[in-house]
């Protein structure tokens, strides 16, 4: 409780587990990077002019 200056036990364990899934989400994203291939504006431009779609 003193180190997250929580005024309750409950508060306590909230903040804790809203902690834990915070870092669960970002471990399960860190494991993800460099997986997608995102084609750059540039190239994304190119193609919609090609095809016609230019606004």
């Amino acid at each position: 409780m003193r180190f997250l200056g929580a005024t309750s036990k409950r508060a306590a364990v909230v903040t804790a587990l809203h902690e834990f899934n915070r870092r669960h989400r970002m471990a399960k994203l860190v494991r993800f990077s460099g997986t997608c291939d995102f084609d750059r504006n540039d190239a994304i431009e190119e193609t919609e002019t090609a095809e016609g779609k230019d606004n």
